[in-house]
């Protein structure tokens, strides 16, 4: 291996996608309009919520709340649908 002092920016940002590559990491760039960066803040915060499932942890199928209106999975889920 090459001393990671010596090498270029460029040869640096090289070896960072090929440890990359190698290790699984997939990069995905989207571009999204206003509205849509504002649903995907919402979501998340919904999503980061641990209130919002009756005590439960993600991923939640079924929990003894189920039906109930308090309950996130009633309805909650509707509202982080991709």
């Amino acid at each position: 291996m090459v001393n990671p002092i010596a090498q270029s920016p460029a040869e640096r940002k090289a070896a960072q996608r090929q440890r990359q590559r190698k290790s699984g990491v997939t990069k995905i760039e989207l571009l999204l309009d206003n509205q849509e960066l504002d649903m995907l803040k919402r979501n998340r915060a919904l999503r980061r919520r641990p209130e919002r499932e009756c005590g439960d942890n993600l991923p939640v199928a079924e929990s003894f709340f189920s039906g109930e209106v308090a309950c996130w999975t009633t309805l909650g889920w509707h509202k982080v649908k991709l």
